[in-house]
């Protein structure tokens, strides 16, 4: 099997009012599609932190950097996730918890080094978001 070296770089912005550009604004129970072109709107970094991971298995290998950014208009959570070589796997989905009660506007960069999500996903409860990739 062919190993791939892919980076994803996915944003969830909470905000009162002001949408990220291109974002799509998710509430609990929707889907959507991600937008081309999403431009994260920067901000002070509050936090960030990065660390290694392997699958449960051992079928993928990689790195997650997660930032928090602050601005006027909310909080950014930006993560940066690397499938590196020694992978056997793409990684079809990435997720993260923890938004009930937030309006979230949802993105991801798309360039020719990043894959796009294809779907994404927020829970019934509004607390997961699921960014789904297309890995064939």
């Amino acid at each position: 099997m062919k190993k791939m070296l892919i980076t994803m770089v996915a944003f969830l912005f909470l905000a009162g009012m002001t949408a990220t550009a291109n974002a799509v604004v998710l509430l609990p129970g929707d889907s959507g599609i991600a937008c081309t072109n999403a431009v994260s709107p920067g901000g002070a970094i509050i936090t960030s932190i990065g660390y290694s991971f392997t699958s449960i298995g051992g079928f993928f290998h990689g790195t997650l950097t997660e930032t928090v950014r602050s601005n006027i208009n909310g909080y950014l959570f930006e993560y940066l996730i690397s499938n590196d070589s020694t992978s056997n796997t793409p990684i079809s989905s990435v997720s993260t918890g923890d938004f009930a009660g937030f309006t979230t506007n949802v993105g991801a960069d798309n360039t020719p080094l990043n894959p796009f999500p294809s779907t994404l996903q927020r829970s019934s409860d509004g607390t997961g978001i699921v960014f789904n990739y297309d890995t064939k």
